[in-house]
Order: C-alpha cells, then structure tokens, then sequence
C-alpha cells in the first residue's frame, strides 16, 4: 500500500487534431516570365535544397529581352566614340578660330553642338541599356547571368526554376511541355517536413479552458508502432470561431 497524495486536478480538453505542415516554412514557386516547360526535375515527395534546379522554361519572351538588351549595349558602344570624335573636332575648331586661322565662330558653335548633341545621345543609350538590363532582372536573371550574356553576346531563353528553401516537394502542379506564366499562383509547393504542426479544433465552449503555454498530449496510432503518444505546449489560439462547427483552431 502506497501513502495517500494531494493532487490539485486541472481540467482537460478531448479534442480531433491533424497534422499539418508549417506554413510560415513554406514556398509557393512561380514564373516570372512566360514560356514553356521544358525540363522538370523534380516529382511530389522529393527533397529538395535551396538553389537546387526544379524545373526549366524556355521562354522566347527572355529571348527577346536579351536580344534588346545586346543592342543597347552595342549601341552605347558606338556612341562613345562619336562623343570623342566630336569633342577633338570642336577642340580642333576652337584653336583654329583663337589663332585667326580661316575658321568662323560660326563653325566652332556648330561642331559644339554637334559634341553636346553626341554626349546626349551616349546618355540616352546608356540609360536604354540599363533599363534593358533591369527588365531581364524583372525576368529572373542576376547580375551574373547578365554580365556573361553581354560577355558571351549568346541568347539563351532558358529560365530555371529553383527551390527557395530546403525541404519536400509536397505540390506539384506543372507538366513537361505545359504553358506557364507569372499569372500562375504557383507551379510547385515545397515545404520544410522536419518541424510540423498539429492543428485541434476546439469546441467554443472549451476555449476558456485553454491557454498559450498549456500542456497538450498528441495520440497518434501508427500501422506498425501502434499508438504513441507525444507532449508538447500550446503555441497559438485562432481568434476566430467557425460558424459552422463552433470550433477554433489551437
């Protein structure tokens, strides 16, 4: 026989629950651009890490933003000569008409308008080459990717998707061949499997009873293991009560 004990009793709610992945460690992946799927390398259930190639598109609308862009740059390359050309004439201009030597004044204000009309024209090219080289940004490539295209002078209208975290492909809704655009919420869900939640739906009535920090028991039954039991704590109560069921997430 055992002593007598006190124990003060606290009340306990029996509530269905779901195991649920972590939506803050989640990614939705998209397409900023427009093309077609032509490569995908990934099934559902697959893990994946960060940077790690999902899928490829080929895009003729990258193509031609590339295309632009290699032509702004060779634009800006032939402006910058003519604005030397033009200043050495308009000095040239200039040491001929202090030296009284045959020219007017006349012709030297021309070849300098000529120069500020060349430097305009520099800057105009320049800012179109960097408007060119933001809009490939808008499009999914880095700084990288840009300077070997003005290095290598190559198109390539070739866009990969890749995994924004580490984790599993739990989603995937895009097929080899299928035609993809930034209006698609997503083409693939991936989500981080090694931390997860457990959502109850708990009666109205019960919300009262349960607090943020509160013990919670988790009975899971498993084919194989049969049933086991997990303890944890309260992190979150919803605010809101479904009007249906009366319920509330916790």
């Amino acid at each position: 026989d055992e002593a007598a004990q006190f124990w003060v009793l606290k009340p306990t709610v029996v509530t269905p629950a779901r195991v649920a992945f972590n939506t803050e460690a989640m990614a939705h992946v998209g397409s900023p651009l427009r093309g077609r799927i032509a490569e995908v390398n990934v099934r559902v259930g697959d893990p994946v890490k960060t940077g790690q190639e999902l899928a490829v598109i080929e895009s003729p609308e990258l193509g031609e933003a590339q295309a632009d862009f290699l032509q702004r740059r060779v634009a800006v390359q032939t402006a910058g000569p003519a604005v030397d050309l033009s200043k050495v004439a308009w000095e040239r201009a200039q040491g001929l008409y202090e030296k009284s030597q045959g020219i007017s004044l006349t012709e030297v204000q021309r070849r300098e308008a000529e120069h500020k009309v060349s430097i305009a024209a520099l800057k105009a090219a320049e800012s179109a080459r960097t408007a060119a080289a933001n809009r490939l940004h808008l499009l999914g490539m880095n700084h990288e990717a840009i300077e070997a295209l003005a290095t290598t002078g190559e198109v390539v209208p070739r866009y990969a998707i890749r995994a924004a975290i580490d984790g599993v492909v739990v989603q995937r809704e895009v097929t080899l061949g299928e035609l993809v655009g930034p209006d698609r919420e997503y083409l693939m869900v991936l989500a981080d499997a090694t931390q997860l939640w457990v959502l109850a739906d708990v009666p109205e009535a019960n919300l009262l009873r349960v607090h943020p920090g509160a013990k919670a028991w988790i009975s899971v039954s498993l084919i194989e293991a049969g049933s086991r039991r997990f303890e944890g704590s309260v992190a979150f109560i919803s605010p809101f009560v479904d009007p249906t069921t009366r319920t509330a997430q916790i």
